[in-house]
């Protein structure tokens, strides 16, 4: 899942619009994405259920604002 994620924030893919850009530097490194999330895991594995249901929340307000519009 990371290497999905650190993949699609890599420049040089092609975007909505058809232009390439050039390949260059990545915009985080592999590294840089853990160090960031290492701070929302610790929290998620010490709260897995508060973590579970705010996710669920989430994803049912987020669905009731798409529906709304």
């Amino acid at each position: 899942m990371i290497d999905e994620a650190l993949d699609f924030l890599r420049l040089g893919k092609s975007h909505s619009n058809g232009q390439h850009r050039p390949a260059s530097r990545p915009l985080i490194t592999a590294g840089e994405f853990h160090e960031m999330t290492k701070p929302t895991e610790a929290l998620i594995r010490q709260y897995p259920a508060a973590a579970l249901a705010t996710a669920f929340f989430v994803g049912v307000a987020v669905a009731w604002w798409i529906k709304r519009k």
